[in-house]
């Protein structure tokens, strides 16, 4: 209790702003056809993408969601020995053109970076694209699905939003396709030291279910923050364009 009490008085600031989370869970279709993909590719590692997030180990490689993983392809089962690793390095020249963000911890070469995630609108869209939104938000067209529709919808309608980018960091979203990207990993602390730092009055989150877990949910009731697709109302990436309609409508 005390843990939490302490977590409100420390966030009371956020608790002025209007923050909407959405929990998207899957649309059965797109397993279905991620299966179909999976018959034709003969590569059920490539058509779940499996491999993102994957550390290697033995003759398979290990997900932290999706567990232990085993290609049994034959032309695919290669030594290590005979795999060549490019490794890339940088000289004292080179630093200066990394893009850094001090969000990604796995950012080993800062040079001269400016700060690209600061917000110039009072609007903010978060767009979750971590692994899991393969099936979450799936397409056929690579680069196309409900989330970039969602965003080429507001933009056709209001120009003072920003979007940003997130799964274990965030970033401003550059072009609209890498809004159907869908790698890495989630942090709900991150996520929430994210909410606490903005200075955004609108934020709308969208993620999908397994990230509701009981410390997010504790800290969204705690500063007033609207659910929507959490336990019972079941929400998918169909239901976006109704998102895109909310947030139009605070932009006027």
């Amino acid at each position: 209790m005390i843990k939490y009490l302490l977590l409100f008085l420390f966030s009371f600031s956020v608790s002025a702003k209007n923050i909407e989370v959405w929990f998207l869970r899957e649309v059965t279709v797109a397993q279905l056809n991620l299966l179909i993909e999976s018959k034709k590719s003969n590569d059920a590692l490539l058509a779940f993408n499996f491999r993102d997030g994957c550390i290697p180990m033995g003759e398979g490689c290990f997900h932290p969601q999706l567990g232990m993983i085993t290609d049994e392809s034959k032309d695919k089962k290669k030594s290590k020995k005979d795999e060549k690793v490019e490794t890339k390095t940088f000289n004292a020249i080179e630093t200066d053109l990394v893009k850094c963000d001090k969000n990604y911890h796995f950012d080993m070469f800062c040079g001269k970076a400016k700060k690209i995630n600061s917000s110039k609108n009072e609007l903010e869209v978060w767009i979750d694209i971590s692994s899991s939104f393969r099936t979450m938000d799936y397409s056929k067209e690579k680069g196309r699905c409900a989330r970039r529709s969602m965003v080429e919808k507001i933009q056709a309608s209001c120009d003072k939003v920003d979007f940003f980018l997130f799964d274990e960091g965030k970033k401003m979203m550059g072009s609209n396709e890498s809004a159907c990207d869908h790698y890495g990993l989630n942090n709900t602390k991150r996520i929430i030291k994210w909410m606490m730092e903005s200075e955004a009055k609108n934020i709308f989150m969208i993620t999908d279910i397994n990230e509701y877990s009981m410390e997010l949910s504790d800290y969204l009731e705690s500063v007033g923050a609207k659910v929507v697709g959490g336990d019972n109302e079941k929400i998918t990436s169909k239901d976006l364009s109704k998102l895109a309609d909310i947030v139009i409508s605070r932009c006027k």
